[in-house]
């Protein structure tokens, strides 16, 4: 090993294991094999690789010879044939770092190989010149370059432009003539012609261009001339198109008030038009109103005689026809009305429309539930169908309702007794309005649940408990002080 110019640091551990050593020329510790350095005349790593790196290091003599072989002068020493080397081009003077393997590889200037590449590509001006003819153009500069902008004379229309080569080969053509650019003598033009007086320079195709109006005298701003120039007979001021179209449309007042004779009004004014509202009075009630000319064409009658508008004193007195005394102003044909049976006293709230269509006195219905007799509020339960309800039933009556759910497989949780059917409807009622109205609760199940009836007083158990009602139900009853 010391032959070899390695000096052992540790005992000899065998002939084929790695054993530490020291070169004795460069100092590296490493490890080697006895076998590798006795059979094969290993030696030092480092050592090995300096003297290859040597073997193979070319002259840099002959490097620079072959760069300048390959056109390029070298700035400063060889450095290896890999690393970038700067020169200058001996053709074109210009500075690169190449790389001596990319030069031998055939690798040149890049600025020399770029003007080459130009240059072979580059149009003849001849043939460029004879493209543009045929596409109707007349060359006024010399040809510098395909993507150059080229001063040209239009043969169509005459106006000069600067296409470039390389569009108009590929199809395109004179802007004016193809109207993606307008002239503005031309677009002011125009704008005369279609009755606006332009008062600033042309804006652009799009843009709003300011502009008076040559018949009215009004300036506007809400006009372009690419919205006249793609509407084929338009005129530009806005107020007199309105105007036009408003006369074009007015409808013969003589044939307006004919029509609402025949349909029972008598106009009361001049005729405003079909939309707006026609003072006039209903010739079978007498009574005034506004209506307008579409809706009487459209078949809608008198508010009155339709029963849609009803007067208070009218509503007061069909309800004292059917045995009610109101107890308040009139509310709306739809919403409770407090009163009182003349005939027994019983107190009640029925609508102005349920009286009409022949609805009388709850209290003194020979039949269903009754208001005057002792009742409960009830509170029932069905684990089936995951469901609660609350309900009202006479505590005299035949057809008891509890009963009848119980049959159809509910379980009764709780009951509330009041002394008569009003107070126990009210507070099923009220118990209705706080879940659906305040809440925003919908009745749980349907008519196929709920075959013996009941289904609105229904709610989703997991939402609203039991117990949920029965609170609900003795807070309405303290609030009525049953």
């Amino acid at each position: 090993m010391r032959a070899a110019g390695l000096e052992p640091l540790e005992p000899f551990p065998g002939s084929t294991k790695k054993w530490r050593c020291k070169c004795t020329t460069c100092g590296h510790v490493g490890p080697v094999t006895y076998h590798s350095v006795s059979s094969q005349g290993s030696g030092c790593l480092r050592c090995g690789r300096a003297r290859a790196a040597a073997a193979l290091r070319l002259d840099p003599d002959v490097a620079a010879e072959a760069m300048r072989g390959g056109g390029y002068a070298p700035l400063v020493p060889y450095a290896g044939s890999g690393t970038p080397w700067p020169c200058t081009c001996l053709v074109c003077g210009r500075f690169g770092t190449p790389t001596l393997d990319n030069v031998r590889q055939g690798y040149g200037c890049m600025h020399c190989g770029r003007e080459r590449t130009i240059a072979a590509r580059r149009l003849d001006p001849d043939l460029a010149a004879d493209v543009m003819r045929g596409r109707g153009f007349e060359p006024l500069a010399p040809f510098t370059g395909a993507a150059d902008p080229w001063l040209c004379r239009c043969t169509a229309c005459g106006r000069e432009s600067t296409p470039g080569y390389h569009s108009v080969s590929r199809g395109s053509g004179c802007r004016y003539c193809g109207r993606r650019v307008v002239d503005p003598d031309e677009a002011a033009q125009f704008m005369r012609s279609r009755g606006l007086e332009p008062l600033t320079p042309y804006p652009g195709s799009v843009v709003p261009w300011l502009s008076r109006c040559t018949e009215c005298d009004t300036e506007t701003t809400r006009v372009s001339y690419h919205a006249l120039a793609t509407s084929e007979g338009r005129r530009g001021c806005p107020p007199c198109g309105f105007r036009r179209r408003g006369l074009g449309r007015r409808f013969d007042e003589q044939l307006a008030v004919a029509i609402m004779r025949e349909a029972g009004f008598e106009p009361e004014a001049d005729f405003p038009g079909k939309a707006a509202p026609w003072p006039s009075r209903c010739l079978a009630c007498q009574r005034s109103g506004t209506r307008t000319l579409n809706g009487v064409l459209e078949g809608r009658k008198c508010n009155w005689c339709s029963g849609h508008w009803v007067d208070a004193e009218e509503a007061a007195d069909l309800m004292r026809e059917n045995g009610f005394e109101p107890q308040g102003p009139y509310p709306g044909s739809d919403k409770p009305w407090p009163a009182t049976c003349i005939e027994e006293g019983h107190a009640s709230t029925p609508t102005y429309s349920n009286v009409r269509s022949g609805y009388g006195c709850r209290g003194c219905a020979d039949r269903g539930f009754d208001f005057n007799s002792p009742s409960t509020v009830y509170v029932m339960t069905n684990p089936k169908l995951g469901a609660v309800k609350v309900g009202i039933g006479g505590l005299q009556t035949r057809r008891n309702r509890i009963d009848l759910h119980t049959r159809h497989g509910w379980i009764l949780d709780s009951t509330f007794e009041t002394t008569d059917g009003t107070t126990a409807y009210l507070i099923e009622q009220a118990v209705l309005r706080h879940l659906k109205q305040e809440l925003g609760l919908r009745h749980f199940l349907d008519a196929a649940d709920m075959p013996q009836g009941g289904r609105t007083e229904t709610f989703d158990r997991s939402i609203v408990g039991a117990d949920d009602l029965r609170r609900l139900v003795l807070a309405e009853a303290r609030i009525l002080g049953a």
